[in-house]
């Protein structure tokens, strides 16, 4: 049996097409164009930046500034149920050997599905002091 004209003219081309729309509707069909969501930004402003040390330093850390602005972005559904709290800022410290007047960068943890944006400032100043003696409780 033989095949009609129409279907073994130009099968080349044909076959070219068919494996390019193939591959056009495996790509649609994969989620790539659920990434390209156009997203929206939200600015957190003043979240209080937290030290993190080891369990046995005793020292006593001032962070200037001790506030910070963070930006994210994401979907608006999941930006618009973001809080403040939700936004971890915080400052490294546990390898710090001494740290009289020292910048550190500053690191921010976002919820799944938001992206950090920029943090106004970057980097914090880090002094230590020592941690006062406890006041001693007077007797009755």
């Amino acid at each position: 049996m033989a095949w009609p004209k129409s279907i073994t003219h130009n099968l080349g081309w044909k076959t070219t097409s068919l494996v390019l729309a193939t591959l056009v509707w495996l790509t649609l069909r994969s989620g790539i164009p659920s990434q390209l969501k156009p997203e929206d930004q939200r600015t957190f402003y003043r979240l209080p930046i937290t030290v993190m040390t080891t369990a046995t330093d005793d020292r006593v850390f001032r962070v200037e500034p001790a506030t910070v602005d963070v930006t994210v972005a994401g979907e608006t559904g999941l930006l618009a149920g973001l809080h403040p709290g939700d936004i971890q800022v915080f400052v490294d410290l546990t390898s710090v050997v001494d740290a009289k007047g020292q910048r550190r960068r500053i690191q921010v943890h976002t919820p799944v599905g938001a992206s950090l944006i920029r943090s106004v400032p970057e980097e914090v100043f880090v002094e230590s002091a020592p941690r006062p003696a406890p006041a001693s409780m007077p007797e009755r």
